[in-house]
Formats: structure tokens, sequence, C-alpha cells
């Protein structure tokens, strides 16, 4: 077996993506890009103010993070989709000042789910790792 026999067999193995969920991945580009591209327009035609929408742009990262959680075939890319939602909410806390946060006061809290997402993460990987050695 030659070496780019090999390479392409351990990609498909460490692939997760089904063709049914890179599809549906590109439906969730294309609603996202929709959507932006209504909102801009909707703005040019004075049908909305681009100073109220503006802190609205993390919703785009928390949809993509919804549809990694719910069409993912893997724990490990439903868990990066949940992080994906909870960076998007501290973001838009902050825009809002939220609980009175803002990026200067509340930056530790995220320092705080991208570590508990990194343990998760390894836990997920190590589990799997042992669930597909038995």
């Amino acid at each position: 077996m030659n070496t780019e026999t090999q390479l392409s067999k351990s990609s498909m193995l460490c692939s997760d993506e089904s063709p049914l969920t890179k599809s549906r991945q590109r439906i969730t580009i294309g609603i996202a890009l929709t959507g932006v591209g209504l909102v801009f327009l909707f703005e040019r035609l004075g049908y909305i103010e681009s100073q109220a929408m503006a802190h609205y742009w993390p919703l785009v990262f928390a949809l993509f993070g919804f549809e990694k959680i719910v069409f993912s075939e893997s724990n490990y890319r439903k868990l990066n989709g949940l992080f994906e939602i909870a960076a998007s909410f501290w973001v838009f806390a902050c825009l809002e000042h939220l609980w009175g946060w803002t990026f200067q006061v509340s930056w530790p809290i995220i320092l705080i789910i991208f570590g508990l997402c990194k343990i998760s993460s390894a836990l997920i990987k190590d589990s799997d790792t042992k669930g597909s050695a038995s």
C-alpha cells in the first residue's frame, strides 16, 4: 500500500463528517449569508438602523455552533458547537453590558469557558478512544 493510499484512508477515518453533514453545513452557511445580506439590504433601504443591528452579529457565530450541536455526528464537534454558542453569548453580553459585563471586566470568563472546553474535549476523545478499542 503506498503512502498516498494510507493518507487518504487515515483522513477518512479521522473525518466525522458524512456527505449529509457537509450538506447541512452548506445550508447553514447559505442561511447565514442570506440573512446577513438581507440585514445589509434592509439597512441600505432604511428599514432598519445599522446602529440597532450592530450588537447582534455574534448571533451568526451562535448559529454555526447550533448547527454543530444539532447535526454533528461526533461528541467532539458538538462540544465545539457549545463553545461557539457560549463565546457568542459572552460577546453579546459584553456589547449589551448585561450584568455589567464589558470586555475589560469579564475577559476571564472566556478563559474559563475555553479551559472547560479543552478539558471536556480531552475527556471525550479519551472515552471515544477507549470505546473504539474494546
